[in-house]
Parts: structure tokens; sequence; C-alpha cells
């Protein structure tokens, strides 16, 4: 059936109408997506969430002093060893540039590797003195294994640590809160790769046994910060 000139131009009428509200359609179709998205990982304040810091991971603890992973720190006590050989055989501190004077070698960086690999490298440079030199290395004392607790706690400054030690342990040891304490917003700051990172950590969570994790080791040289 032919079409009439009357109703070709009626059915071009009602395009011709449609056609802004198609063209805002199309506009804000990748809007409504973005907004979709939005709602869907259930985030509607957006800008709020920008605002907020990223939380820096701070994990793990120190290996235990009596491990074979345990690094030399400045302030610890060394007794080195050389069998049959007395006058090479002394006790010395780690001195505050990380390192040991020795008999006939003079000074040997310490600080920063374990005892192990501090007796390999006093074995290779002791061989060009002694034919077959057989070393040891004994920790004596562990006295870097420092933290730092500032604010409202009973007794703030330096805490020196013997062994593994968790947050709540340290806690304790400096004599608990003071009654001015916000134990809900308690701060760990740590020296990473250059860097301070730091992680928020709420006592009443740890204790109570929903954030467990929470209560993790220290590091040496850890600060706690209890506002």
């Amino acid at each position: 059936m032919n079409r009439t000139p009357f109703r070709d131009a009626n059915r071009f009428s009602h395009v011709r109408a449609l056609a802004p509200v198609l063209a805002l359609a199309i506009l804000l179709l990748p809007f409504s997506r973005e907004v979709a998205a939005t709602l869907d990982e259930g985030s509607v304040d957006a800008p709020a969430a920008a605002e907020r810091p990223a939380q820096t991971s701070i994990e793990g603890g120190e290996p235990d002093p009596n491990s074979s992973d345990y690094l030399i720190g400045v302030e610890d006590v060394i007794q080195v060893v050389v069998w049959k050989n007395p006058d090479l055989s002394v006790t010395v501190p780690v001195r505050p540039d990380g390192k040991i004077s020795l008999p006939l070698i003079d000074d040997v960086q310490a600080a920063g590797i374990t005892p192990l690999k501090l007796k390999e490298e006093l074995t290779r440079r002791w061989k060009a003195f002694l034919s077959a030199p057989e070393v040891s290395v004994i920790l004596k004392e562990v006295n870097s294994f420092k933290v730092f607790i500032v604010g409202q706690v009973t007794r703030p400054g330096e805490l020196q640590l013997r062994g593994p030690t968790r947050l709540l342990q340290a806690l304790s040891l400096a004599g608990g809160f003071t009654s001015f304490a916000d134990s809900s917003s308690i701060v760990i700051l740590r020296e990473a790769a250059g860097r301070e990172a730091r992680r928020e950590i709420n006592y009443h969570k740890v204790v109570s046994g929903k954030r467990p994790d929470d209560n993790i080791l220290l590091r040496r040289g850890d600060t706690v910060v209890v506002p």
C-alpha cells in the first residue's frame, strides 16, 4: 500500500521531536554507567573517600636474637673467638657507625648482617694472616632491640627489648595508658626503605578479638604513639 504524503510528513515530525531526547540520553549514558559502578562498590560519598589517606602496610616483626636470621645492630656486643689464637679473640660492642675493630684486620662492618655472615667475612679477611683460621661469632648481648613509646602512657620513652615483642606487651612494659589516652587511635611509625610507614590500631578491637592481627610484632626502631 502506498503511503500518503500526509502520513510520511506526520512520521518525520515525530522523529524530529524525539531527536533532542535521544541526543541527551546518549550524552548521559557514560555518566549513568559511572554512577552505577560507584553504587555497586558501596561508595556514595566518593570525594570523602578520596580524601582519606591510604593505610600503609606494616607487617612482620624482628627475628628472634637466638635465630640465625637475626641482624646484628648498633650497641650489640659480639664475642669473636679465633681457635688457637687468643690474641685475636675479643669481645667488642658494635659502634654507632655499625663497625667493630679487630686485631690485624681493623674495622669490619657488623651491623645489618647475621652472625654467620660476619663469621664468613672475618674468616676471609684473616686468611691473609693465618693459614686456616677457625672463627666463631657469638652474640653476647642484644642492646639494639629498642622501640620508642610516646604520648599517653605511664612511662614514655625508650623501651629496651630482649626478644620478639608484640604491641600489647610493649604497652604493658610502658606501664599502660594514662587516663587521658585515646587508645582507639594508636599509631605505629616505622622506617622502611628510607620512608616512614604508619599504621593506626584500635586497642579495643585487638583485646575484644575483632582485630587480633593488629597486635603486631614490633621491629627495632618502631615508634608507638598513644594520643
